[in-house]
């Protein structure tokens, strides 16, 4: 079996978790980006203290991006393993439960301060 067949037959068998999965790392994108934003233009501080620590010895990109590739690959090896544990019949969770509100709240969080700014506090309304 060629590996393009074995693709095809990984992802069909596997579709709403392909899909939870890329809208939580589109989250986690847009969460990294709108903080890194944030910064660099000296509008927020990074409270996380994780983040904290690791940007003290990789500056803001390594800081930011670490930590974050670090809890996504955690947050999206449960999300598999209660997939996998769905297929198997051995529990009714599934990884959707999980992936999809935390893409919506990671997205909500990166965002705040931006609506805040910009919306929020301006003389918009």
């Amino acid at each position: 079996m060629g590996i393009e067949k074995r693709v095809k037959e990984a992802y069909s068998n596997n579709k709403s978790f392909v899909l939870a999965s890329g809208i939580y790392l589109l989250s986690a994108l847009v969460d990294y980006t709108s903080t890194y934003y944030g910064i660099s233009i000296n509008k927020i501080q990074e409270i996380n203290p994780i983040c904290e620590k690791t940007m003290e010895y990789f500056g803001v990109v390594g800081g930011l991006l670490a930590p974050k590739i670090f809890f996504s690959l955690v947050a999206l090896g449960a999300a598999r393993y209660i997939d996998l544990k769905h297929k198997e019949d051995k529990t009714l969770l599934r990884a959707e439960y999980f992936l999809y509100p935390s893409a919506l709240l990671t997205s909500l969080v990166g965002l705040s301060w931006i609506v805040d700014n910009y919306f929020l506090s301006s003389n918009v309304f």
